[in-house]
């Protein structure tokens, strides 16, 4: 939002406060004196629905607010404009839409002007060009028509109040191709004291860290400080000057609300009524398409990384005032320049001594970092400005987790979040012990929250991981005819650590709990487990290649019925030997009763196959038969044959009670099959 630079002699109300948030919005607060009855705010096009949907104006003095009024959209004015002009209208097209308007035109090398309603054009040869067009004006009073060379013409005149008017509206709306548009507060008379307020679209701000780390002599703990610096963008159309910022970290609810797009709704249309009387009175109705209009998209706003910074030798301390950039400028975003004495000797007391730069406050579902001092930055530029500074206790670890990165361990510092601070996600920098240690990117982290700092890779240690799976019974017992197994599915990781270092180390192993399911068996127990992950502290001497090994069970009981149970199924549970006794009688009367309705199977299945050779004969006989006499040697054969076919009838009829009574017997045997295992009793497995 910006003041309009058209109107200088207009009151100006002067940005005090810009709240950015990270989902893409800024609450702008504007303060001042003003002394007069209009104060015209002007805000981009696409900023004028956020703009209404938000805009609040209190005045300070007792005035009051009449109404807050804005132009409608060209597309909107344009359908009540008497002269209904299009973005590059020429002389033509105005000349043509006068038709029917009173006007006074004055011609090139003539002293009296002409006045008339203008009648319309006439082209030359049927040209629409102005050279060689007349212009036609209809004198009321005189009752006739004037003509006029076109391209004679040096002035137009409308006589016309609201042809002026329409004009006027038609190039300003020219003037705001620029994409601007106006909201004009109407105010009581007098003086006022106004604050002004509303949301508009802004960039997200950004955060990075510093890291400043000093070590405990001779141990794997120490303290360090941990800043924060905010970075915001100045995409408004003006400076900020002595502004007051705050970043608000969280996610409240925001959206477009189409408010600016004039609707008009559809109505039913109905036609007049016939009156000729020789037809009956008809009637005719038909809808109004509705007019469909979308609202622009909003544009993202851009990324934008970190600008140069400036060092302060006598404070130790980024000064933030200084640290500005072009936005468009290709430059901006490379590492921070440090001017005076190198970073190294920064201490953490230096940097505290310097005091705090923001306050935070919980605003329940945000949080919110207030910069205690104002801030100036240029229009298009971008600033650091700090948010955070806060000094926590940790512990260097190195950890190895191969789904982050495999073959060797990282360096991390971990540290609980004691700042009573939320943090955002940010690039780190970390010095330690005043020397350059790597980066890190800090998670967002709530209060209390476990903060771990990956900042360099250990090679000199090397890890190489082999994982297996296995699945096995764990469990037999019979219960109601069903067998219950207890399986067991078990996952093992084996580690093989190579510290290949001149000290001894301590490798902390993390692995996700996903991956170990169930119970840790055959397993240290995890130094801590948390975040969905254990993690194993490994000593590894200096030198020497050490193994660690971590596996988990998890069981499962699985129901089957027994008599659905297969002979090799039997014979593989029969191989466990921790069955019991009564467990295993059972399983065996079961694995004999089986047997014999296998073996009905078997003869059933060399029934079906004699059957199956005995029809195919049968079948080769009758077409034999056919081809024989009935006489003779021949009704000799033919004879023969159909006692074959009699023999074979027979025989089939044997096959088919066989197969039944065997169909039969393993029916009986099946149903019997419950009677023969422990009914309501559950033998145990071991």
């Amino acid at each position: 939002m910006s003041q309009p630079a058209q109107h200088p002699d207009l009151p100006q109300l002067p940005i005090r406060r810009v709240a950015f948030y990270k989902h893409g919005v800024a609450m702008v607060e504007r303060e001042g004196r003003v002394q007069g009855e209009v104060l015209p705010l002007v805000f981009r096009a696409g900023d004028m629905d956020d703009a209404l949907k938000s805009l609040t104006v209190i005045d300070r003095a007792g005035g009051q607010v009449v109404c807050a009024d804005y132009e409608l959209p060209a597309s909107a004015s344009r359908e009540q404009d008497a002269l209904a002009l299009d973005p590059g209208t020429g002389m033509l097209d105005l000349l043509e839409r006068l038709v029917g308007w009173r006007v006074r035109v004055e011609l090139a090398g003539r002293s009296a002007p002409l006045e008339g309603r203008v009648t319309g054009l006439q082209y030359a040869r049927e040209r629409r060009r102005l050279k060689g067009a007349t212009l036609m004006l209809l004198d009321d009073a005189a009752g006739a028509v004037q003509a006029a060379p076109a391209a004679e013409l040096v002035r137009i005149v409308p006589l016309e109040g609201r042809i002026g008017e329409d004009l006027a509206r038609f190039l300003d709306a020219g003037k705001r191709a620029g994409g601007t548009r106006s909201v004009s507060l109407r105010l009581t008379p007098g003086e006022h004291d106004l604050a002004v307020s509303c949301l508009v679209p802004a960039p997200s701000w950004r955060v990075s860290y510093r890291v400043v780390a000093e070590s405990d002599e001779g141990a794997d703990t120490g303290r360090l400080l941990l800043q924060g610096w905010g970075l915001v963008d100045n995409r408004f159309d003006e400076d900020l000057e002595n502004v007051r910022l705050t970043l608000v970290a969280g996610q409240p609810i925001s959206f477009v609300y189409d408010l600016t797009t004039s609707r008009a709704p559809a109505r039913k249309r109905v036609q007049d009524e016939s009156r000729v009387a020789a037809d009956p009175v008809g009637f005719a109705s038909g809808l109004v398409a509705r007019a469909a209009a979308r609202s622009a998209a909003m544009a993202g706003a851009a990324s934008f990384d970190m600008a140069s910074a400036e060092f302060d030798d006598e404070r130790g301390s980024l000064l933030a005032a200084d640290i500005v950039g072009d936005v468009d400028d290709p430059r901006v975003g490379s590492e921070v320049a440090l001017a005076g004495r190198p970073l190294r000797s920064a201490r953490i007391a230096d940097l505290e001594a310097a005091g705090p730069a923001s306050a935070s406050s919980d605003q329940r579902e945000t949080f919110a970092y207030e910069v205690l001092r104002p801030v100036s930055i240029p229009r298009g530029a971008s600033a650091l400005v700090p948010v955070l500074q806060a000094k926590l206790a940790y512990r260097r670890e190195l950890l190895f987790n191969e789904k982050k990165h495999p073959g060797h361990p990282v360096a991390a510092l971990r540290c609980e979040n004691r700042s009573g601070l939320v943090l955002e996600r940010g690039p780190a920098t970390l010095v330690e012990d005043g020397r350059y240690r790597g980066e890190a990117i800090v998670p967002f982290t709530g209060r209390d929250g476990s903060l771990y700092l990956p900042y360099a890779v250990e090679l000199g240690i090397s890890v190489r991981v082999e994982s297996d799976r296995s699945v096995e019974d764990h469990r037999l017992r019979l219960a109601g005819g069903l067998l219950h197994r207890e399986m067991a599915w078990g996952r093992t990781h084996r580690y093989e650590i190579v510290n290949r270092t001149a000290d001894a180390q301590t490798l902390t192993i993390e692995r996700s709990v996903d991956t170990l399911p169930g119970e840790l068996l055959e397993t240290p127990p995890p130094a801590a487990c948390g975040d969905g992950v254990y993690r194993w502290n490994v000593d590894c001497p200096a030198g020497a290649t050490v193994t660690f090994a971590m596996r988990s069970r998890r069981l499962a009981v699985r129901e089957q019925r027994l008599v659905d149970l297969g002979l090799d199924e039997l014979a593989r549970f029969l191989a466990d030997a921790g069955l019991t006794p009564d467990t295993r009688r059972a399983l065996e009367a079961l694995r004999a009763e089986l047997a014999l309705i296998e073996e009905n199977r078997r003869r059933i299945a060399q029934l079906a196959e004699q059957r199956k050779q005995l029809l195919a004969r049968q079948e080769h006989v009758r077409r034999n038969i056919g081809a024989l006499a009935a006489g003779g040697d021949e009704g000799e054969v033919r004879l023969k044959m159909v006692r074959e076919l009699q023999a074979a009838e027979g025989t089939l009829s044997g096959i088919d009670r066989l197969v039944a009574e065997l169909e039969a017997e393993n029916e009986r045997r099946r149903g019997e099959l419950g009677a023969l295992l422990p009914g309501g009793r559950t033998p145990e497995a071991a």
